[in-house]
């Protein structure tokens, strides 16, 4: 949308040398020299002043590295946006999956659903959680995430999910088909992230007061079965999570605590997430049993 010239100042700009910005841009230095002297000579003016120390900006460099600043990032603007009407018109809906973003009742609703409107389409693509979540996706389905919520996504609940433990295999306790609080005395227990439900904290504190340890994590992700399975520690996991912990037993506890579980949906959504949502509520009461 823009002369490639423009990036290759700010490369230069920004690194303080035309090889480490031939580097980074995968040209060749000569590649770069030959452009900045293009567009200087379209400016009729001299951008960068040569050193053998590196190269710097002249005062027309600066004020021309701020307005080409302004230009690239209102052209990603307008892709963006470009792209975000296209989405909007587009008869795809994109889910996200990974991990702990398993589809298990995604399938057999969208089948149903597709019998109806068998003109919309799904793509599936990975999807791992990061604080600089774009909103790309328009369903991920999932427990009731909290940070998910701070998104632009919003959450219906399918479901409430039983909360259990999993033990390592070669814990004292994975033999237990119910655990107690009181088996729980003088292990660690990797508690759900701080905030993720307020019964949670309650619970966290009732095991504290019973001589448990305690961990918690940020959040769930690969590395916590990982952490457990190392140091033997026994984890709390909503019990749908007993297809992705194939190394450790999953063992119910003697407790009345859930999650709810559902799908994190796009606020701004397009027609075909609309119309699935809103099949969704209408059968939603649908036996599921998904632990």
């Amino acid at each position: 949308m823009y002369n490639k010239q423009l990036d290759t100042f700010i490369s230069i700009a920004d690194l303080g040398s035309f090889s480490k910005a031939a580097e980074a841009l995968y040209i060749t230095p000569s590649a770069v020299i030959q452009q900045i002297n293009i567009l200087e000579s379209n400016l009729n003016t001299e951008l960068f002043i040569r050193s053998n120390q590196g190269v710097k900006l002249t005062e027309a460099g600066k004020f021309f590295y701020d307005e080409v600043k302004n230009i690239i990032n209102n052209c990603n603007d307008v892709r963006n946006q470009i792209g975000f009407f296209n989405n909007i018109h587009s008869n795809i809906i994109n889910v996200g999956t990974g991990l702990l973003y398993k589809c298990r009742v995604f399938y057999d609703y969208w089948h149903d659903f597709n019998n109806i409107h068998k003109n919309y389409k799904v793509h599936f693509s990975q999807f791992n959680y990061s604080p600089n979540f774009d909103g790309h996706f328009d369903i991920v389905e999932c427990i009731d995430d909290k940070e998910l919520l701070q998104t632009d996504l919003e959450f219906l609940e399918l479901c409430q999910i039983p909360i259990g433990c999993a033990a390592p295999r070669n814990h004292p306790l994975a033999d237990k088909k119910l655990i107690t609080i009181d088996d729980l005395k003088g292990y660690v227990f990797v508690n759900s992230p701080i905030g993720l439900k307020k019964e949670f904290e309650d619970l966290q504190d009732m095991l504290i007061q019973n001589n448990v340890k305690v961990i918690n994590p940020d959040r769930y992700q690969e590395s916590t079965f990982s952490t457990c399975l190392l140091n033997n520690y026994i984890m709390q996991i909503p019990l749908c999570w007993k297809d992705i912990v194939s190394d450790f037993i999953t063992i119910p506890v003697d407790w009345n605590y859930t999650i709810s579980y559902g799908f994190f949906y796009n606020k701004n959504s397009k027609k075909v997430v609309k119309e699935f949502i809103k099949f969704v509520k209408e059968y939603r009461n649908k036996d599921i049993k998904l632990y």
